[in-house]
């Protein structure tokens, strides 16, 4: 899934696919602006970190504006919420969040994109939906901050054509849950013997907060798309691809 994400009171793009570009930047106005500028509160591009989800509580509830409005309240949230709804919503949809920041009311659209659990907001995920969006969320984790496109795959990512031939090294898999509550695992195997430099949370010792399952050829099974078992669960599980050029 190839994304451009733009986030502000009046423009949103992105465009939903299987390959993903890891690297997003977020606009957002103030709630009365009537243009998409100036912009403040700018963050700039770079991939979601393991920090950022470690600030983050992401609670298992149905998808609300107070939801949202709650994890806006800071500027990790913010992000880590960004991508929360690009998993789990489908492209069209959209979760508007607010917040205040320096006394100023701002107001963000949020776009779905993937599509993983497009219920979310009639009813809490269920344990094996949180897994799977949890699975998407760990696979976008970039500790450098570069920006480069990956290709998910796996059970419910969609694929696009040509994704297959432009995407051709399987970095590794991802796998766990980011959910609050006692099912709490980050986890990730790697499947080469080495990837791109500014990748690297599929490689032991890299992503300090993950939990390397060792090799995906004995933590999984599977060929192009992984199931992998790790702490007594089989996870569903998103399988990266990178592109050659990024090495």
């Amino acid at each position: 899934m190839k994304t451009a994400l733009m986030i502000s009171a009046f423009a949103v793009s992105l465009n939903a696919c299987a390959i993903d570009e890891v690297g997003v930047e977020l606009d957002e106005v103030p709630a009365d602006s009537d243009s998409d500028g100036p912009h403040h509160e700018k963050l700039a591009a770079n991939g979601m970190s393991s920090d950022m989800m470690l600030l983050t509580t992401i609670p298992v509830a149905k998808l609300t504006n107070a939801y949202a409005d709650t994890m806006a309240s800071t500027p990790e949230g913010r992000h880590v919420l960004q991508y929360l709804v690009g998993c789990a919503l489908a492209s069209g949809a959209t979760q508007v969040a607010s917040y205040t920041s320096g006394g100023v009311q701002y107001t963000m659209t949020i776009p779905g994109s993937i599509g993983l659990y497009t219920g979310w907001k009639s009813l809490a995920p269920s344990l094996t939906s949180q897994r799977l969006i949890s699975s998407c969320m760990l696979s976008r984790m970039n500790e450098s901050g570069a920006s480069l496109t990956i290709s998910i795959r796996g059970t419910s990512y969609p694929m696009d054509a040509g994704e297959t031939t432009s995407h051709t090294i399987q970095e590794g898999a991802f796998f766990g849950n980011v959910f609050a509550g006692s099912d709490n695992y980050w986890g990730a195997c790697d499947a080469a013997p080495a990837t791109a430099t500014s990748r690297q949370c599929a490689q032991n010792g890299h992503c300090g907060v993950v939990t390397w399952a060792g090799a995906c050829s004995t933590a999984c099974t599977g060929s192009s798309t992984l199931s992998c078992t790790a702490n007594g669960i089989t996870w569903p599980t998103a399988t990266v691809y990178l592109n050659a050029a990024d090495f």
